[in-house]
C-alpha cells in the first residue's frame, strides 16, 4: 500500500452536502451513537446532527464524508460539540483527519447519484463491496440564501475530540447558499452508522458551492 502522504492543518475545502438536524431521547444516543464509554457521563441533552458531504475539492483531494454528532459534550472549557462516528472515501483524510484534528476517520466508499436537479441518492459502503452504512434518498429546494459562519462566536462552531491522550479543539468555519431539503428515506446499518429513523428531524439543509476552513487546532494533554 502506498504510503499515506501527511498533509498538516489548515485545510481548504469546497464541495456541497447536507445536514440533518434532530432531537433524540439521551438514552437512545447513550444506546445507539457510538459514544465512547469515557465519553458518555460527559454528554448533555441537546440538539445532535448529522452530514453527509462530497467535497469536490480539498487540501487532501476529493472525497465524501457522512458523519454523526450526537450534541454537546461536558469538556474542561465548557460544553462543546464532538463528533462519534464518521467516513471518508480517502486514506489521506482518514490519517490526516485523525492526526491534525483528533477526528476518529474511518474508511468507506461513497456512490453520490443526482436522480434530478433536485433529487440526489446517495450510498455508502465499507470499502471493497463491503457491508451498506447507509442508503439515503433527499431532495431539495431550488431557491437559497447566502449563509456565513463569521457571524457565530467561535465557541459555537467548536468541535472537540480526544484522541490518542490528546484532546484537540478544532472551530472551523464555512460559507456556503443554504437551501431547504428533506430526507425523503433513509437506510442505515445500525451495526455501522446511528439510524437517523430513530430520531426526529427537525430540519434538513443543502449547503450548495460550500467553502470550508479547517485551521490549526488547540491541542491539550487529556
Amino acid at each position: 500500500m502506498p504510503e499515506i502522504k501527511k498533509i498538516p492543518a489548515p485545510w481548504s475545502l469546497k464541495g456541497y452536502g447536507y445536514i440533518v438536524m434532530f432531537k433524540a431521547e439521551p438514552q437512545w444516543l447513550l444506546e445507539n451513537g457510538f459514544i465512547d464509554a469515557d465519553m458518555l457521563e460527559r454528554y448533555v441533552p441537546s440538539i445532535g446532527s448529522a452530514m453527509v458531504v462530497n467535497y469536490e475539492s480539498s487540501s487532501a483531494g476529493p472525497y465524501g464524508e457522512l458523519l454523526f454528532i450526537p450534541g454537546k459534550f461536558s469538556f474542561p472549557s465548557g460544553e462543546r460539540y464532538s463528533i462519534s462516528k464518521i467516513y471518508v472515501s480517502s486514506r489521506e483524510s482518514v490519517t490526516n483527519g485523525q492526526d491534525n484534528w483528533g477526528i476518529p476517520k474511518e474508511l468507506a466508499e461513497f456512490d453520490f447519484t443526482a436522480q434530478t436537479a433536485s433529487q440526489e441518492h446517495i450510498r455508502i459502503t465499507l470499502p471493497d463491496g463491503g457491508d451498506l452504512i447507509a442508503d439515503i434518498h433527499l431532495s431539495h429546494k431550488s431557491w437559497g440564501v447566502p449563509v456565513t459562519t463569521a457571524l457565530l462566536p467561535e465557541k459555537f462552531r467548536t468541535v472537540a475530540q480526544y484522541w490518542e491522550d490528546q484532546l484537540f479543539y478544532t472551530a472551523p468555519s464555512a460559507k456556503s447558499k443554504i437551501k431547504f431539503a428533506k430526507l425523503k428515506q433513509g437506510e442505515f446499518n445500525q451495526g455501522l452508522f446511528p439510524d437517523l429513523n430513530g430520531v426526529k428531524i427537525l430540519s434538513v439543509l443543502k449547503a450548495e458551492a460550500m467553502q470550508m476552513q479547517f485551521p490549526l487546532p488547540q491541542v491539550e494533554a487529556s
